[in-house]
């Protein structure tokens, strides 16, 4: 894990992009001991805002808390159940799964998923795009312009890591939506070419 947050500081560096902290914080999730049925989100380095969620099995979220110093959650009040603690920040979303039971939380460290989100810059209508998956993937990029109308897809199967470039300078002068499809999620952004 130590490697991949260098990796991620060092692309970062070498593409100057601005690196939200969260991505460079090892984010650590754990039952406090001797605590009836609390337990507590912390960051282990630099802090930045995240948002933290508590979710019921079928998706509803039961407890929220924005932060950048971490939290404690008193669960008492919940039923028996599986539950998934969610941190987000801009560049990844940890999901863990936890199975609370009449006298206990047990915290299930071997189903944790960590999702990170594309990183991408638009300099000089050069768009830059980086996206690292913990498992093989499929990406979908897509361009659409303003009017609503497709002017470039790619898919991309079987990848794990990916760095891009793509030209834009072909494009007219106006505003675009890229959208990037990840299993997990669709980023979107907006974006004007002179």
């Amino acid at each position: 894990m130590k490697s991949f947050l260098f990796k991620l500081v060092f692309l970062a560096a070498v593409f100057g992009m601005s690196l939200p902290l969260s991505a460079a914080s090892e984010i650590i999730i754990e039952k406090i001991p001797g605590a009836f049925k609390r337990v507590s989100v912390k960051m282990d380095g630099p802090n930045a805002p995240v948002h933290i969620s508590i979710v019921a099995e079928k998706g509803q979220i039961l407890i929220e808390k924005h932060t950048d110093a971490g939290a404690i959650f008193d669960l008492a009040k919940l039923r028996e159940g599986n539950f998934t603690i969610v941190v987000s920040s801009s560049l990844r979303e940890i999901q863990q799964p936890m199975l609370i039971t009449s006298r206990d939380i047990i915290i299930q460290d071997y189903l944790r998923r960590e999702i990170f989100a594309p990183v991408w810059r638009i300099q000089d209508n050069i768009l830059d795009l980086n996206w690292f998956s913990t498992k093989v993937s499929s990406i979908h990029l897509a361009i659409i312009s303003d009017g609503g109308e497709e002017i470039f897809a790619e898919s991309l199967k079987n990848i794990i890591r990916l760095e891009r470039r793509y030209d834009l300078r072909a494009l007219k002068k106006g505003t675009y939506t890229i959208n990037i499809t990840t299993p997990d999620k669709v980023y979107s952004q907006a974006c004007r070419l002179p």
